[in-house]
């Protein structure tokens, strides 16, 4: 039996909907007050093609799948066409905790070390065992992504001024 365990970047594109988009999705993002840091993303027409590739080639191990390519949170921000809300740090994991509870956050606490720390993999032995190279870039991946969600922005609009 081939084991094959692929390790992916937040998933971002046109139609993906997770925590991550919905982070990024709204009018002001909150972030962590003096930290600014690295995060790649993978396309999720990337995604499917790794997926295709270790179900195909039957290559074992544990794999990184990331887009090429890093950015900074605030950039990251910025390029997603919305605002940076800096909280102080030691007030966002019981603010955020009770809102999860509540229901009204849209990631759990533990998504706040996100906002702290670099968290990256590396793609190489994805690329050099599984012959996998992705198609989108970090930065490429976050554009379609905010291409689609201006759209649904526009819709949104539309839909509450009716």
């Amino acid at each position: 039996m081939t084991v094959t365990i692929l390790r992916t970047a937040p998933l971002l594109g046109p139609t993906v909907r997770n925590y991550v988009s919905r982070y990024l999705a709204r009018p002001l993002v909150p972030t962590m007050m003096g930290y600014d840091p690295l995060w790649q993303f993978l396309h999720e027409a990337d995604a499917i093609s790794a997926f295709k590739l270790a179900i195909f080639r039957d290559v074992p191990g544990t794999f990184n799948v990331v887009g090429e390519g890093v950015l900074p949170l605030s950039t990251v921000i910025k390029l997603a066409g919305r605002v940076p809300l800096p909280i102080p740090h030691p007030l966002a994991p019981p603010i955020v905790g009770a809102l999860w509870l509540a229901q009204l956050a849209e990631a759990p606490p533990s998504f706040l070390e996100y906002l702290r720390y670099v968290c990256l993999g590396d793609g190489e032995k994805a690329s050099a065992e599984m012959g996998f190279r992705p198609a989108y870039t970090t930065r490429e991946a976050l554009a379609d992504f905010s291409s689609a969600q201006r759209l649904r922005d526009v819709q949104l609009l539309n839909e509450t001024a009716s």
